[in-house]
């Protein structure tokens, strides 16, 4: 279970103003540094800790190079605690915005092209063609999809104008993948023949394997003892009868 991250205190009118300047002023100028220091330090001296850590988390890992072992697992931490915050504040600090992007690349099993819709859906091509089943969610410079109803699943962090992640299906089957951003007219726009259709057997089938759930039977009340008319009379011990004393033998 994640542990949520402790609940900022409320601010004042006058802190509210001062947070929507500095916020406005991180969405205006994304790759400004400063602008991004200034206002984790201002999030953090009025206690809001969480939405501090969060710039702070996502300015280190802009710096990290796209090759370094620990990069999702450091995305992921920051995808689980932005899971945590308002998605209004999250939208504004986001950058690059994924909508209306496609990316070029790779995986284990060859070529592979995201294309991010903006209603949700990613449109993505791989060698045994292209398809639209599955959705797509950002949080920073991470972002998350599943396809086919979560047979499979995929996480990735965004370094720059490059994509690298992981992915792993319900047959516990994993692969790495690897794509760069790309405006190729060849590429980029959503081609004719697309698959839109959800696969989801593997829910029905799973609903229809699950055993059911046993539900304990009531347990029987025990009856209560009946009142006895006479209290119980205790058992006294009868005090034991003096031995006679044995005639003693004569001597011969």
């Amino acid at each position: 279970m994640t542990k949520q991250p402790p609940t900022p205190p409320p601010l004042d009118a006058a802190d509210e103003q001062r947070d929507a300047e500095l916020r406005g002023l991180v969405e205006a100028h994304p790759t400004d540094v400063d602008s991004i220091l200034v206002y984790a330090d201002w999030l953090e001296e009025r206690g809001d800790i969480p939405r501090a850590t969060f710039l702070r988390m996502q300015q280190q890992l802009r710096g990290t190079k796209v090759s370094h072992p620990k990069l999702l697992e450091k995305g992921r931490t920051l995808y689980e605690l932005g899971k945590s915050l308002p998605g209004e504040w999250i939208a504004a600090v986001t950058h690059p915005k994924l909508a209306g992007t496609a990316w070029d690349g790779r995986d284990d099993d060859g070529a592979l092209v995201w294309r991010f819709l903006a209603n949700g859906f990613v449109n993505y091509t791989q060698p045994s063609g292209t398809y639209e089943n599955g959705r797509w969610e950002q949080i920073g410079i991470t972002v998350a999809m599943d396809t086919n109803a979560h047979y499979a699943d995929y996480f990735g962090v965004i370094i720059g104008d490059v994509i690298r992640g992981n992915a792993h299906n319900i047959v516990d089957h994993k692969w790495r993948w690897k794509v760069k951003l790309t405006s190729d007219p060849k590429v980029a726009p959503v081609p004719d023949g697309v698959n839109r259709i959800i696969h989801d057997d593997h829910l029905r089938a799973r609903k229809a394997t699950a055993k059911p759930k046993r539900v304990p039977k009531p347990r029987k009340a025990k009856p209560a003892p009946l009142p006895r008319k006479t209290p119980l009379k205790r058992k006294t011990k009868l005090a034991a009868k003096p031995r006679k004393p044995k005639p003693g033998r004569r001597k011969r």
